[in-house]
């Protein structure tokens, strides 16, 4: 769990109590704009740009279960032109575990298992300028997506979590080949 509310600095912290390291490739940058931060108390948010990602490397083996996930986070989108990912064990050609990202707009989580790749999507697009909470769910049964708590794409499919590659980083707003990022 990283809430992205330290406000300086380039280390992320984990607040699961599970003590994941992450590091920073790129700009760090601290958003205190009272516009669109949705903390009234004066919290910051982390600023993606285009080219700075979150990297949780592959050896912190609690990121990458094999029966269930749950995937979410906050996005503040300000383009929705092409791939964007929010966060990733995924690869270029080769699929990792799953992935939560938007295409066109539209959010999308992808789920990797013993059974192939499947996904849950939106119908609709994302807002532009506007906090929204996305979230992706797999229980390895059905594979579930969610805006702003209601349920917008479920897809039913089955298996434990598999990966091409098992020592894929887990990457916030990017993903192991660092494209398309958010």
């Amino acid at each position: 769990s990283w809430h992205f509310n330290e406000g300086n600095g380039d280390n992320i912290n984990d607040e699961s109590g599970n003590n994941i390291e992450s590091n920073v490739e790129g700009n760090v940058e601290w958003d205190k704009n009272e516009d669109w931060n949705l903390a009234s108390d004066g919290a910051s948010s982390f600023r993606f740009d285009g080219q700075t990602l979150i990297a949780v490397p592959s050896e912190e083996k609690i990121v990458q279960p094999e029966d269930a996930i749950t995937v979410e986070a906050w996005v503040f989108p300000e383009s929705l032109d092409g791939w964007k990912l929010i966060l990733t064990h995924w690869g270029g050609a080769v699929v990792g575990s799953y992935h939560l990202g938007v295409e066109a707009g539209i959010p999308k989580f992808h789920i990797n298992t013993g059974q192939g790749t499947a996904f849950a999507a939106a119908v609709e697009q994302l807002n532009l300028q506007e906090w929204q909470h996305v979230a992706g769910t797999y229980d390895s049964n059905t594979i579930r997506l969610f805006i702003n708590g209601e349920q917008v794409g479920e897809t039913g499919h089955g298996g434990k979590l598999k990966s091409g590659d098992p020592d894929f980083d887990v990457i916030i707003g990017s993903k192991d080949t660092r494209e398309f990022n958010w």
